[in-house]
């Protein structure tokens, strides 16, 4: 039975018809992802402003007023294409499908899919490599000159990722159109094969005009996969001939099966390059930890001087120790602490780790020992009882904190701990923060957060917190995500009425150096009254008055250097002033609560040591300001320094030749 045929007028009103579905689809997507276009245009940017922030450049400007809206109304628009896509392309096949026969339906199917995935392959091959890579090579090669600056804008970053990202998902449809060439019998393999060398200089051609850049390096970065990707469909076109010559018809399932493997190889690549690229540093750190703080390196100079008292001090001190121990540059831009209770824990990427512990333990004489499958070294610093170790686990990593705290490092690397960056939310969250600024903090332990509160206040509704300081360390904003409007409103209000208290309270003072090296004498001029009573007594008579009164007196000495010790002796502790968030808020600071549905924001304008103090208040983890102080061979004395004998035959064994021992970090359990 012949099908009825449709008039002229009849197609073009069924086309309006289906045009018309399709625009409201469309319409109704647009609304659906202006609801995200903040969160659209952050993933958009995301890998620019990644690679930005590894060159110091953490901010985006609007030179237009307008310039924003009409930005969030081009991303919307073509995320509601990208949400009605699915109905639109059934719109399109509801209106070709009728005219034409069953071979030529059978051939759209593999085409449909096969136009989807590579498109999608292609955005993803640019988005988790090429656009960090280029962005990075671009700011660098601006940067290269004296006295010049970068300030990125809206509009241009948000054309740089779109238009890259929609050249790359359109390059990677070249093998459809080879498939469909190929099914329609108009080329053959041979005939591909043939042309490969001219296509060779016509992909360079491509890449020059589509990449946004003149340089050869990104245009390689277009073109080879242009020269890759023709060799894929010269090898869909051969199985294409296989099939027809065969007389099996479309050879949609072979097809379909090499589309499957390449998405697969492609994205799963992609994936674990950008998962390798962010794993050296956050990937070691436990879900335990109550603070990670990421440093970029250009800002520790800034941060070093800026730090007037002895808590900011010693929270900044792991990082003068590199300099102090001779570690070197660092290779990455940026360094990530990690403080807890059971101390801090410096990561850094170096060029070669493993030759550092070695040549720490040759000049220091002291032995080599395995820790977390890596070479590693125990140094204690002058004048401190704590012990700090520093550890090359592997993949041109440096740890450097206390054993309790690289305990925890061990532990996620032998799979007994979760870490960070095991949760897909965490993950996408520190990557976001890394942009924000040169200094920024996170925490979702209990602890931390509460840190961050005057007195832990609801500290319970609130599911992780996050700080950034700006270059200037003049502006500290923190960000509490809250679990509910109704929590976020309630915590808003409380904090408001803390501050309006807080600014009419005096002003605490912070301990300086000077009193905390005072203290530390007192402590042990008492531990040192205490013993030599205990040996005067022993000399005097049973029951005598003399007798009792030095007994009284080491009692009283071995009581005073208890509490000096609770406040200065205790390994990795810092000394935090009882009024930092208190300070915070008192002129002439300039402090301002805001909401934005469950998340609240509260952003100060204060002196910089206030600032520091607030940013690092979540833990008490640090270590003695002097090591950052001391000079390369002064910064540390061997750990082994105890005057007994077997530690001084140790010693001896290790002025001739470092040892190598293996020692198993303590087992953490979350």
């Amino acid at each position: 039975m012949e099908p009825e045929q449709m008039p002229f007028g009849g197609h073009l009103r069924e086309l309006r018809g289906r045009l018309l579905r399709a625009a409201i689809a469309i319409i109704l997507g647009f609304f659906v992802a202006w609801t995200f276009h903040i969160e659209l245009f952050e993933w958009l940017s995301s890998p620019v402003r990644g690679a930005l922030a590894d060159n110091g450049v953490f901010s985006i400007k609007a030179l237009k007023l307008t310039e924003g809206i009409g930005v969030y109304i081009k991303i919307a628009l073509f995320g509601g294409i990208f949400v009605a896509s699915p109905y639109v392309f059934y719109q399109a096949w509801a209106f070709v499908a009728p005219g034409l026969v069953d071979k030529e339906r059978r051939m759209m199917v593999p085409v449909v899919v096969g136009t989807v995935a590579f498109f999608l392959v292609g955005a993803l091959f640019c988005y988790a490599t090429v656009l960090p890579f280029m962005t990075d090579f671009l700011v660098k090669m601006t940067l290269e000159a004296p006295g010049m600056s970068l300030e990125p804008t809206l509009e241009s970053t948000y054309s740089f990722s779109l238009w890259l990202l929609l050249a790359f998902g359109l390059v990677f449809e070249l093998p459809v159109v080879m498939y469909v060439l190929a099914a329609l019998g108009l080329s053959t393999a041979r005939g591909f094969l043939s042309f490969y060398r001219y296509w060779v200089v016509i992909a360079f051609i491509i890449g020059a005009i589509l990449t946004p850049t003149p340089d050869p390096l990104n245009q390689a970065l277009l073109s080879g996969p242009l020269v890759l990707l023709y060799g894929v469909g010269t090898g869909i076109a051969w199985l294409v001939q296989r099939d027809r010559t065969a007389g099996i018809g479309l050879p949609w399932r072979a097809t379909i099966v090499l589309v499957i493997l390449l998405v697969g190889g492609i994205a799963v690549g992609s994936i674990r390059w950008r998962a390798q690229a962010q794993r050296p540093l956050l990937a070691d750190i436990p879900v335990t930890t109550e603070q990670v703080v990421g440093i970029h390196l250009d800002a520790v100079d800034e941060l070093q001087q800026r730090a007037t008292t002895v808590a900011t001090r010693r929270a900044l001190a792991p990082l003068g120790l590199l300099a102090a121990l001779g570690v070197g540059d660092p290779t990455g831009s940026q360094a990530v602490l990690a403080r807890s209770g059971g101390g801090v824990a410096l990561l850094v990427e170096v060029a070669d780790p493993e030759s550092i512990p070695a040549r720490l333990a040759a000049e220091r004489k002291v032995s080599l020992v395995r820790y977390a499958s890596g070479p590693s070294v125990l140094l204690a610093l002058p004048g401190e009882e704590a012990r700090w170790r520093v550890v090359a686990p592997g993949g041109g990593v440096l740890w450097l904190g206390t054993d309790a705290a690289l305990a925890g490092l061990a532990a996620v690397r032998r799979g007994d701990v979760a870490g960070l960056l095991d949760d897909p939310d965490v993950s996408q969250t520190l990557e976001g923060l890394r942009a924000t600024g040169p200094v920024w903090s996170w925490s979702h332990n209990v602890t931390g957060i509460a840190g961050w509160l005057p007195g832990g206040a609801l500290s319970g509704s609130v599911d992780s917190a996050s700080a950034v300081l700006d270059a200037e360390v003049s502006t500290l904003v923190l960000r509490m995500a809250c679990r509910g409007e109704d929590e976020a409103r309630a915590l808003r209000t409380r904090l408001e009425t803390w501050a309006a208290d807080a600014r009419q309270q005096p002003e605490a003072d912070a301990p300086d150096d000077r009193m905390i090296a005072l203290t530390r004498r007192l402590e042990r001029v008492a531990g040192l009254l205490a013993r030599t009573s205990e040996a005067v007594a022993r000399t005097l008579p049973q029951g005598g008055r003399d007798r009792r009164e030095i007994e009284e007196l080491g009692a009283e000495s071995q009581r005073l250097a208890r509490e000096m010790r609770a406040v200065v002796a205790q390994p990795g502790a810092v000394i935090v002033a009882p009024g930092a968030l208190a300070r915070l808020v008192q002129p002439p600071a300039i402090s301002k609560v805001s909401l934005r549905i469950a998340e609240l924001e509260w952003r100060t304008e204060a002196p910089s040591d206030r600032l520091l103090a607030a940013f690092f208040a979540p833990s008490a983890a640090g270590m003695d300001p002097s090591a950052a102080r001391s000079k390369r061979g002064e910064g540390a004395v061997p750990a082994n320094g105890n005057k007994t004998n077997k530690e001084a035959r140790e010693r001896t064994t290790s002025k001739q030749r470092p040892q190598a021992r293996t020692a198993e970090p303590p087992t953490v359990r979350p």
